[in-house]
């Protein structure tokens, strides 16, 4: 009762900011009744046995959700808390004593939250998503898990109880109906008689082997040859004599120096340094996007932690183009006055990818335009001046759920189109060319942007 009066006296603090739960991530609201009862069992569990201090504002203000029986809409709201929920539940592994326990409730929120992920999002938030074969809660009912959540509260809660007044009672559950009784198994029948192994067969005698012929005789060696005589060798013949060195005549007199000659031209001067290499970058929130379906904002996520503990790491959504629905996103800028168009310019893209069991190739368009003071810009005339491919690459997910994976794409700019000084870059997804059944199915998401080129150096 003590847990639950101080986790009141917080939710209270929070209850301006908690309407955050009505987001847009859905058009439909969804009343919290239609949760699974599980869910919402494990959250109140996870609540009762941790001290409110240390609970993070999603899951607070989640608890006075389920309390006042209010209204949710969107998926990303759940996907916090069921993380959030993972996170300080592995913080109360200790206070279990059946470890069992521990790992079906565990893996449980595992399971919802990637069932989350995984495209099913209404079924999995109502708790009607269909169970594999092979998952590990199929033999376990609802009444069971719920069991599992009571006995554990009343263990952990009674093993605190010197240092709190006593619990409240849960509400009661619903009368279970009575188990029809099980038919008898019927006898099983005899086993029928071996039949008898037939006798082998006597084995056959092996005949006799013949007898082995006489080796003929070997036939004599012919005599060598002899050999013939060697041949008398010639006569050498007389070397002739060295004739003698003459004398060494006297050295003449030193000439007199003759005059120096004319400079000869100068040569020309050869190519002048570069002055390094130069670099803009620019980050999720400095670009812009256009989405048809969904939020015209980056999305934020937490794979460091809780959310109210650690920074975002942000990003823009881009799925496949699919009929009717688009997602791009872009970025206008000064190009750099030390910028150098004789040499080549790369832009470098970072992409962070989710776990959703996914994998697959994409590949990525960027159409950019460059303008002076005066010119005109927009499409369909004068367009874009320059459009640039990545090659293929590999989309592969995290080991872990709550982690996102780093993908670095390099694409180069035509440098004879950068006649100006004011840029766009305009970034989507186009399909591999290893063919659309092969295509990544799932989101990467453009986190940050880095033009990189070589400098001119100025003469002061």
């Amino acid at each position: 009762m003590t847990k639950k009066l101080s986790l009141a006296l917080l939710l209270s603090c929070a209850f301006i900011t908690h309407s955050y739960i009505h987001a847009i991530d859905t058009p439909s609201p969804l009343s919290i009744a239609y949760l699974p009862e599980k869910l919402k069992a494990t959250i109140d569990l996870i609540c009762d046995i941790t001290n409110p201090e240390e609970l993070p504002d999603s899951l607070k203000k989640f608890f006075f959700v389920l309390e006042n029986d209010e209204k949710i809409s969107a998926r990303n709201i759940v996907i916090n808390v069921t993380q959030d929920a993972i996170t300080v539940l592995e913080k109360s592994k200790d206070k279990f004593i059946d470890k069992l326990h521990f790992s079906i409730i565990s893996d449980y929120l595992k399971s919802y939250l990637k069932s989350l992920n995984n495209g099913t999002m209404l079924n999995t938030i109502i708790g009607a998503a269909h169970q594999p074969k092979n998952d590990p809660e199929i033999n376990i009912s609802d009444e069971n898990f719920l069991d599992i959540i009571d006995i554990n509260t009343e263990a952990i809660m009674k093993d605190h109880h010197e240092h709190r007044g006593p619990r409240g009672h849960r509400g009661h559950r619903g009368h279970r109906g009575k188990r029809g009784h099980r038919g008898h198994t019927g006898n099983t029948g005899a086993t029928g008689a071996t039949g008898l192994t037939g006798a082998t067969g006597a084995t056959g005698t092996t005949g006799s082997t013949g007898a082995t012929g006489s080796t003929g005789a070997t036939g004599a060696t012919g005599p060598t040859g002899s050999t013939g005589a060697t041949g008398p060798t010639g006569a050498t013949g007389l070397t002739g004599s060295t004739g003698a060195t003459g004398p060494t005549g006297s050295t003449g007199a030193t000439g007199p120096t003759g005059s120096t000659g004319s400079t000869g031209p100068t040569g020309t001067t050869g190519a002048t340094g570069g002055c390094g290499i130069g670099e803009l970058f620019l980050n999720a929130n400095q670009l812009t996007g256009i989405q048809t379906e969904g939020p015209e904002a980056a999305q934020l996520f937490y794979p460091y932690g809780a959310s109210n503990l650690t920074a975002s790491v942000n990003g823009w959504p881009l799925f496949p183009d699919a009929l009717g629905v688009k997602y791009t996103a872009g970025a206008n800028f000064n190009i750099p006055n030390d910028l150098d168009t004789t040499q080549p310019v790369t832009v470098i893209l970072h992409f962070f990818v989710r776990q959703l069991d996914q994998i697959g190739q994409a590949k990525i368009q960027i159409q950019a335009d460059y303008k002076n003071s005066g010119d005109e810009l927009g499409a369909p005339l004068p367009g874009f001046a320059d459009t640039q491919v990545s090659a293929d690459f590999t989309v592969i997910e995290p080991i872990l759920p709550t982690n996102l994976l780093q993908i670095s794409v390099p694409i180069s700019l035509d440098i004879t189109q950068i006649t100006g000084p004011w840029a766009i870059l305009q970034i989507k997804r186009i399909v591999p060319d290893t063919g659309i059944g092969t295509e990544y199915p799932e989101a990467i998401y453009l986190s940050t942007l880095s033009v990189q080129y070589t400098r001119i150096c100025f003469v002061p």
